[in-house]
């Protein structure tokens, strides 16, 4: 049935656009609306959008100490190195950055309770990714805090990347984020079911 709909919709268009063009189209005796109708969808420019949504990243200890430099500085670009050729050919990349990402050294772990290097967050730039969501059963990992923290990094640091999940506005929480792409619009919205037993402050659902 949606796709009935979707198809009529198009004709529907298809018409309209005919119906302007008329005005100016001189039809020959022979030359039927149908046929008119179909030249004039063929010969519009189809659009198209390449779109790859990967994830879940989830640093545990192992990986952390593995992006450790002697001084204390992280680096988690080697994460991502083996599939950026594969990244590389889609138009609009997504990724799930399933914990909270911290500054503070003493807040830095893995399981069970999880928090990231923002260094984190600065490979998945340099990978690529145009959109970050996060709405996990990790999300609270670092309280209200780490998610305000995780925030604000994006905002600071990467602005050019629509982050979704996370939000220090209520408005934005209960919205949804469109995105366009080579002249096509895809609406998105990120939700979790689950907290992992933590509960959000009162006023801050």
């Amino acid at each position: 049935r949606l796709f009935v709909i979707v198809i009529a919709a198009a004709i529907v268009l298809a018409l309209a656009i005919v119906g302007c063009n008329a005005l100016n189209h001189k039809t020959s005796s022979n030359e039927k609306p149908v046929e008119l109708l179909m030249s004039t969808i063929t010969a519009s420019q189809p659009r198209m959008l390449t779109f790859l949504a990967v994830g879940d990243i989830v640093p545990h200890k192992e990986m952390i100490a593995q992006s450790r430099s002697d001084d204390g500085s992280y680096d988690f670009n080697h994460v991502f190195e083996p599939v950026l050729t594969r990244l590389a050919p889609y138009d609009l990349l997504s990724v799930t950055q399933e914990t909270p990402l911290v500054t503070d050294e003493s807040r830095v772990g893995g399981y069970p309770i999880f928090g990231t290097p923002v260094q984190m967050g600065d490979a998945i730039d340099n990978a690529g990714f145009d959109i970050v969501t996060s709405a996990t059963n990790h999300s609270l990992d670092q309280g209200i805090d780490g998610v305000f923290d995780t925030v604000e990094y994006w905002k600071q640091n990467h602005p050019e990347i629509t982050l979704m999940g996370l939000h220090d506005d209520p408005a934005d929480a209960n919205g949804v984020t469109f995105i366009e792409r080579n002249g096509i619009t895809i609406a998105m919205t990120d939700l979790t079911y689950s907290l992992n037993g933590f509960e959000l402050p009162a006023g801050q659902e």
